[in-house]
C-alpha cells in the first residue's frame, strides 16, 4: 500500500464499492483519499425536467435523470418548495410515491395552481461523507407542474387510437414536449437517433395516463445543433405501437 498511487488507477474504480465503511480512509498514513481517483468526485448535473401542464385529479409522474460521475448511483431527494427556484420546503407537501427515484409521482390536487418542485443527487452510500473523501451533493434542479380543472368531455371525446402528434417546439433548445394520443394508460420511451442512427437519449415514461396530447417532456441540452429523429414505443395494454419523426435542436 505504501508504493501505491490512486493516479494510475482506472476512472471511476471505486464507483461499485458499496459496503465500503463511510469513515474509513484508504490510509490516511499516506495521506491518499477517494478524490485522488479520478472518477470519485461526486459532482452530477441534475435535470428535474420540463414543466408540466396536468389536469386536476390525475396521476403525475415527474422524470429526472443525472449526469456526471457517479450518476448511476445516486439518493434522488424531491421535496416540494414554495416557489420557483426556492429551496423551502411548504409546510403540507403533497405526498410523493417513489420520492427517492427519478420519477416519482403524487396525485394532482383538484384546485388549479401551480407546484413547485426541487431536485438534489446526493451520494447512494449511507450517511453523508463529507467532501474531503471526493463526495458533494449536486446543484439543485427545479420543475413546475401547472394544474389545470378537468374541461367538459363532450369538448375532448375519448381517444380511440394511438397516434404520435409530434412535438412543440420544434426546432427547440434545450427542452421540447412530445404529443401522444393515447387509447389507455400506456407506458412508454423515446429514443432519439443522430444522422448516422446512433442512439444519443433515452428517455422513459413509465405511466401516461390515457387520453389526447399527452405531453411527454424531453430535456437534451447535452445535444448538439442538428436534426435528429425520435423513436416513440407505447406498451398499451398488449398491444405495442411504434412511431417516429423528426426534430431539430438549434444553439
Amino acid at each position: 500500500m505504501a508504493y501505491n498511487d490512486l493516479h494510475t488507477l482506472p476512472d471511476g474504480i471505486f464507483k461499485n464499492l458499496t459496503q465500503l465503511p463511510l469513515g474509513w480512509s484508504i490510509s490516511s498514513s499516506i495521506g491518499l483519499s477517494l478524490n485522488d481517483n479520478p472518477g470519485a468526485p461526486f459532482r452530477p448535473v441534475v435535470n428535474a425536467g420540463a414543466d408540466l401542464m396536468v389536469q386536476s385529479g390525475t396521476t403525475v409522474s415527474i422524470p429526472g435523470s443525472v449526469t456526471g460521475p457517479w450518476g448511476d448511483f445516486v439518493r434522488w431527494e424531491w421535496i416540494q418548495v414554495d416557489g420557483l427556484d426556492s429551496d423551502i420546503p411548504i409546510s403540507e407537501p403533497l405526498p410523493l410515491t417513489g420520492g427517492d427515484t427519478a420519477t416519482p409521482s403524487f396525485a394532482a390536487p383538484m384546485a388549479e395552481g401551480d407546484l413547485h418542485f426541487r431536485l438534489v443527487a446526493t451520494p447512494g452510500h449511507e450517511g453523508a461523507p463529507d467532501e474531503s473523501l471526493g463526495y458533494a451533493n449536486s446543484d439543485p434542479d427545479w420543475v413546475t407542474v401547472r394544474v389545470a380543472t378537468a374541461t367538459n368531455t363532450t369538448e375532448h371525446p375519448s381517444v380511440v387510437d394511438f397516434a404520435l402528434l409530434g412535438n412543440y417546439p420544434n426546432p427547440f433548445n434545450p427542452s421540447t414536449t412530445i404529443l401522444l394520443d393515447v387509447p389507455q394508460v400506456a407506458a412508454v420511451s423515446v429514443e432519439v437517433f443522430n444522422v448516422l442512427g446512433q442512439r444519443v437519449h433515452r428517455e422513459d415514461f413509465p405511466v401516461v395516463t390515457a387520453g389526447p396530447s399527452k405531453p411527454l417532456p424531453l430535456y437534451v441540452s447535452h445535444l448538439s445543433s442538428g436534426t435528429y429523429v425520435y423513436q416513440v414505443t407505447a406498451h398499451v395494454g398488449e398491444k405495442v405501437y411504434h412511431a417516429g419523426r423528426r426534430m431539430t435542436v438549434v444553439k
